[in-house]
């Protein structure tokens, strides 16, 4: 099936059969211990190679549209945090708040959420992720552009960390 497939349908397979679990385990499994995170960008990166048909790295990984595991857990945890913000069938148990200062400060108009001491839960790590959003992602009202500037924010950050570590750019430079 690899070798008959064309690359649209075989990412599209890629998406739907594998990267859907990993989006769901990365959910329901947060914080996710950083030896998993391991095996997981392993999976994705195997998933790449069934995409392209052959071995791959972290910078094919972010050329398919896709985000590494990190980036990617800390995607699909601020749109969550977006859902928990601004749908109404949200459970109210996991609500987030704003950060709303008892005195008149230039930070009030930050669209920060109020972070919680308890380490560990939704609320702790969503608020942690949501507030390294740039603002004006985290200022957006509609749930299709929060995606695209948080997506955004997220491959650059990807980007970043892939050069950053990458052992070619210590070789030529």
């Amino acid at each position: 099936m690899k070798s008959i497939a064309p690359f649209n349908v075989r990412k599209q397979l890629a998406e739907c059969l594998i990267l859907s679990k990993l989006d769901y385990n990365i959910t329901v499994t947060y914080p996710v211990p950083e030896y998993l995170i391991k095996r997981l960008q392993r999976v994705q990166l195997a998933a790449g190679g069934f995409v392209y048909n052959r071995f791959v790295e972290l910078s094919d990984i972010v050329r398919l549209g896709w985000l590494p595991i990190k980036e990617r857990q800390d995607f699909l945890l601020s749109k969550l945090a977006f859902k928990a913000l601004h749908s109404p069938h949200w459970p109210q148990h996991l609500k987030l708040e704003y950060y709303i200062p008892t005195r008149t400060l230039r930070s009030a108009s930050q669209y920060k959420l109020e972070i919680t001491h308890t380490r560990d839960t939704f609320q702790y790590s969503a608020s942690k992720v949501f507030n390294s959003l740039p603002l004006c992602t985290r200022s957006c009202l509609d749930l299709h552009q929060f995606n695209r500037g948080a997506k955004k924010y997220f491959a650059a950050d990807a980007a970043n960390s892939w050069f950053s570590h990458s052992p070619r750019r210590h070789k030529g430079q």
